[in-house]
């Protein structure tokens, strides 16, 4: 009884770890793809206008849906994936 108990609660404790160890993993690319980030938009601190160059170092995609009228005003959903960080999307 003691050592089916035992095996139990080693079988948890490895899943557990495994789980644990993935989720580590995660948080080193995630840290390492804003340090990426962090190190490519500093050049970038004091600029007025965006040019090609500039939009094709930080931007990796741009979706722009088919207008949807509401309440009379025709409205657009805008999604920018930024490298590094990911989708930020927004209503025009």
């Amino acid at each position: 009884m003691l050592s089916a108990r035992y095996d139990s609660e080693q079988e948890e404790l490895t899943a557990k770890i495994k789980e644990l160890e993935k989720s580590a993993i995660a948080d080193k690319e995630q840290l390492s793809s804003i340090e990426q980030f962090a190190e490519q938009i500093s050049g970038y601190a004091g600029i007025t206008e965006l040019n090609f160059k500039i939009i094709n170092q930080l931007i990796e995609k741009i979706l722009v849906s088919e207008p949807v009228e509401i309440d009379g005003q025709k409205i657009q959903r805008l999604t920018i994936h930024y490298k590094f960080i990911g989708a930020l999307e927004t209503l025009e």
